[in-house]
């Protein structure tokens, strides 16, 4: 195994320290709400654990692609702020995604005004 040095700005991980705490708590905090909420789905044990997943996986998907989204962008340290923002987003990401496929389409499209 070989390990690399590398200067101090340099670090992928160290650069992006703030964005990867915030995800993981925000993930953590979602994962805990979506549990909460799937517990107060009226119905049987089942209904209530397919309801889990669901939610889980919803999470999930917006963790993930919100991380590859921003990962060039954040570098900033963490914040309460920066973890309330991710959490929100985690919950609301398509339509963060739908916001940004309407400005690259309207960036596409040349400009009607005479």
């Amino acid at each position: 195994m070989k390990v690399v040095d590398r200067p101090p700005g340099r670090d992928p991980l160290g650069r992006m320290g703030g964005a990867l705490v915030a995800l993981l708590l925000a993930v953590v905090l979602s994962v805990l709400l979506a549990a909460l909420a799937a517990s107060q789905v009226p119905g049987s044990y089942a209904v209530r654990a397919y309801s889990y997943f669901g939610l889980l996986a919803w999470v999930l998907a917006g963790a993930v692609l919100l991380f590859r989204i921003t990962l060039a962008a954040e570098s900033a340290p963490f914040t309460m702020a920066r973890l309330a923002k991710w959490m929100i987003s985690i919950w609301l990401w398509p339509l963060l995604l739908l916001g940004r496929r309407r400005a690259r389409d309207a960036a596409r499209t040349p400009d009607s005004r005479p």
